[in-house]
């Protein structure tokens, strides 16, 4: 609807051009898509009025442009209401102005190419500590930092992670014992991202410490033997989180200097975060699984691909170094991540310093040249999305 409003004098002049306006628009010059279309002028009301029940209104193909002249000092407000049934026909629509629409627009959002939503969407909704949002004339660029950032398993980070969500404090002692038994609780994973021990002894001596994942319906898989710590040191056991599963054990024990066990000279922090998830990976193998000099499998990427984060090797010897080979074999082709790798006695080492993929049926696998001697656990997560 056009209206003209104004002083008095102002509406006097606009009436003044009520009767050239009548002369001018007929009814030709209002096409309607329907046969009940009306148009009027109504100077008199101040107002252009156009009614009907058809779906859709067009410009008469003999004019497209309607021009009204009216004197100076004459204030015009427009607006434009459709109906919930309207369907307005264009090439384009160039407004000027702020566009909102109730019940949102129909964008779609994909992510890594799967879909999202084909909406309606009214709002973006950004979760997590980091988001940054720059404007760049009519581009926003969008970082996106949240979930604890890509550099941990399947994109959980260790910087600054505040979704971890528990810690342990246990002393060691020399017999051995379970520091964390994880809960039963179907669904659930969980991330160990430190096994930190200190030497607390009495007096200037080194001690050393064993620490080892006991898989619930798998076998018990050292991640360090005899690990030693130096007076007034720490060590810390994990490079690369591990992700161990429901009823899991960490179980750890602490030695003297003569490696015999001794109590009240190791302290042990722990830290974790439970995941409702059955995505992660975390497997070890130990003298059970590695009993053979052949090529062992420790993991096949079955149904999705795997992002490997941590593959951790441990002498559990106290004879000297052995070596081992980890490869991933893809069909045919074999590729060797380390080919006899001499791990010293009393040592563990994280292979990866950065993820590694596993596409479809790629399996993981590790020989060893004498069995008894080197144990392994591996930490991923599943490619499900």
């Amino acid at each position: 609807m056009t209206a003209v409003s104004g002083s008095d004098d102002t509406l006097a002049s606009a009436k003044a051009i009520k009767t050239y306006v009548d002369a001018q628009i007929t009814a030709e010059d209002l096409d309607f898509a329907g046969d009940s279309g009306t148009g009027a002028v109504d100077l008199d009301s101040q107002s252009l009025t156009i009614s009907g029940t058809a779906s859709e209104i067009e410009t008469s193909a003999s004019g497209q442009t309607l021009s009204i002249g009216l004197p100076n000092q004459v204030a015009i407000t427009t607006s434009l209401t459709v109906g919930s049934a309207t369907t307005i026909n264009s090439d384009g629509v160039n407004a000027t102005g702020i566009i909102t629409a109730t019940g949102g627009f129909n964008i779609g959002i994909s992510s890594a190419g799967s879909s999202i939503t084909s909406g309606p969407v009214t709002t973006l909704n950004f979760i997590g500590a980091g988001n940054t949002f720059a404007v760049d004339g009519t581009t926003v660029d969008i970082s996106i930092a949240g979930g604890g950032g890509g550099g941990g398993a399947g994109g959980d980070g260790t910087d600054f992670n505040t979704g971890i969500s528990s810690a342990v404090y246990k002393k060691a002692v020399g017999i051995g014992s379970t520091v964390l038994e994880l809960p039963a609780t179907a669904g659930k994973q969980y991330l160990i991202y430190s096994i930190h021990a200190s030497n607390v002894a009495t007096g200037n001596t080194e001690v050393n410490v064993i620490g080892s994942f006991d898989y619930n319906g798998g076998e018990r898989s050292y991640f360090g033997y005899n690990i030693p710590i130096p007076t007034g040191t720490a060590v810390e056991l994990l490079k690369q989180p591990h992700v161990l599963n429901p009823s899991d054990k960490i179980v750890m024990r602490s030695t003297d200097y003569s490696r015999a066990g001794a109590d009240d000279i190791v302290q042990v922090y722990i830290t974790y975060e439970e995941k409702t998830s059955t995505d992660y990976i975390g497997v070890g193998l130990g003298t059970v699984g590695i009993a053979v000099t052949t090529a062992v499998a420790i993991h096949t990427a079955t149904t999705y691909p795997s992002i490997i984060q941590s593959i951790n090797l441990a002498n559990r010897t106290d004879a000297g170094g052995y070596p081992v080979s980890v490869r991933v074999t893809s069909g045919l082709v074999t590729t060797y991540l380390v080919d006899n790798l001499i791990i010293p006695k009393y040592a563990a080492v994280e292979l990866l310093d950065e993820p590694k993929r596993m596409n479809i049926n790629d399996v993981l696998e590790i020989e060893v040249d004498q069995t008894s001697t080197i144990d392994v656990q591996v930490s991923g997560k599943k490619v499900t999305s």
